[in-house]
């Protein structure tokens, strides 16, 4: 009876602990640190050396360093005590070493001492190498740096540290301490921050995002905020570039209504149009307001440059153009370029140039060297007037200045030039007031007082 007794009583032992399997122990620490998973960045296994050729007394010591993409190892593959003294094609050292798999490459050093080669050496037999026998042929060796794995530096570590009042997060960190992930932020745990709708983010720190001072909506982009904000509003754009077969050479093709294109040579050229309203259309409309004091304001900079090696037919900074294209629209004024530089009420201007032409160079050959070149041509049509330049005198008289030139390439002295200046290289007298014309040899600075020319100073 005691021995069924002791069997029943095993029995129930057994059942009840596969009814309870062991509860692993909980574990508790303040950091979890991360080996890089997998890493198995293995030395050169081993190599034979031998001597070809007559042998001597050098002494070398031959490295190996396999390179892998997190970093390279080394290992000394032997020691060679009676190497030829003078390494040649003839007498030398060949290395068979027994390479790491995976098509790592193997870089082989050669030194004369067991002190382990670093940083930059003159130490370098080949490098590179991933099958094959390396022959030591040379006493002069080519320069190399060693940079070797530290498998520590990869390791990452787990902490739950402080970052606010009342606070503490799951930080992932770099084993320097870089912080790599912040594991209790929502979504990746990588970016946190926060911002508000429209404005374009911007980085303020190292992993968090918030606004930016540019705006943006359907209509619209705005650069900066307060003050006088730079806007652009967004208008219907129409972005058809023509077939470059139609474009070369020095050819001009205008841009055209349908489809919206045009070319100068081989310079494509795009047409934005505006929004039509009740007001004025613009097809690009630019306003520079400076809100506190700047050395100069530009609404627009244009420059045209050719390079050092180019030539081109013309180069045009600035080329305008107002034309009807039918015989439909009927247009009041027509103004290819309109400059209007005026004063507000209660504001001082040292100098107010509506457009200023200037031209010239430092260096190089100019062939024709025109500051402001005018010419009014009519093809056709029927012309009320017809004027190169026009000049309306409102508060100051007009005063022209022309320069050194023969007297017939002058304009008539009549009341329009009253008070203009010349010089010219064919005057008939050199007497100061003296009525002028041309044919003669002298060189007059001139003066038209309304009815004639006459002299100012001669020679």
């Amino acid at each position: 009876m005691k021995h069924k007794c002791a069997l029943i009583l095993c029995l129930f032992a057994a059942f009840a602990s596969a009814q309870n399997p062991p509860v692993s122990p909980q574990v508790s620490t303040s950091r979890l640190e991360f080996p890089v998973y997998g890493l198995n960045a293995v030395p050169v296994s081993g190599a034979n050396i031998q001597v070809i050729g007559q042998p001597g007394n050098g002494v070398w010591f031959i490295w190996g360093v396999s390179n892998y993409q997190i970093g390279s190892v080394m290992v000394l593959l032997g020691v060679v005590t009676n190497a030829p003294t003078v390494l040649s094609a003839q007498n030398y050292l060949a290395i068979y070493a027994n390479y790491p798999t995976g098509g790592v490459t193997v870089d082989f050093l050669a030194t004369q001492t067991a002190l382990q080669p670093s940083g930059a050496c003159g130490c370098a037999i080949a490098t590179g190498v991933t099958t094959g026998v390396v022959n030591f042929q040379s006493n002069s060796l080519n320069p190399y740096t060693v940079s070797l794995l530290d498998p520590t530096q990869f390791m990452l570590y787990l902490t739950n540290e402080v970052v606010g009042s009342g606070s503490s997060h799951l930080l992932l960190r770099m084993r320097n301490g870089t912080l790599v992930a912040d594991l209790s932020v929502a979504g990746t745990g990588t970016v946190g921050g926060s911002g508000t709708a429209n404005f374009i983010p911007v980085w303020t720190g190292t992993n968090t995002l918030g606004n930016s001072t540019i705006t943006a909506t359907a209509a619209q982009i705005q650069f900066g905020q307060g003050g006088s904000p730079l806007t652009s509003t967004i208008g219907m754009l129409a972005q058809v570039f023509p077939n470059p077969a139609n474009c070369g050479g020095s050819a001009t093709v205008p841009i055209t209504v349908n489809p919206p294109y045009g070319c100068i040579g081989s310079r494509i050229l795009q047409q934005v149009r505006a929004g039509t309203s009740s007001g004025a259309t613009a097809g690009l409309s630019v306003e520079a307001r400076p809100t506190n004091f700047v050395a100069g304001t530009l609404g627009v900079g244009i420059s045209a440059l050719v390079a050092s090696d180019l030539s081109e037919t013309e180069e045009r900074a600035f080329y305008a153009q107002a034309w009807e294209n039918s015989s439909t629209p009927t247009v009041g004024t027509r103004r290819a370029i309109f400059g209007l530089a005026v004063n507000a009420t209660g504001n001082t201007t040292a100098l107010n140039e509506g457009i200023i032409a200037m031209s010239g160079s430092t260096s190089g050959t100019n062939t024709n060297d025109m500051t402001f070149h005018v010419y009014a041509p009519s093809t056709g049509g029927t012309l009320t007037r017809h004027a190169g330049i026009e000049i309306d005198a409102q508060t100051v008289g007009v005063q022209l200045r022309f320069g050194t030139q023969a007297f017939s390439a002058l304009p008539a002295c009549s009341a329009t030039y009253d008070g203009s200046t010349g010089s010219i290289t064919d005057a008939t007298s050199a007497t100061n007031g003296t009525v002028v014309t041309g044919g003669g040899a002298h060189h007059d600075q001139i003066y038209c007082n309304g009815t004639s020319w006459v002299v100012v100073a001669g020679t």
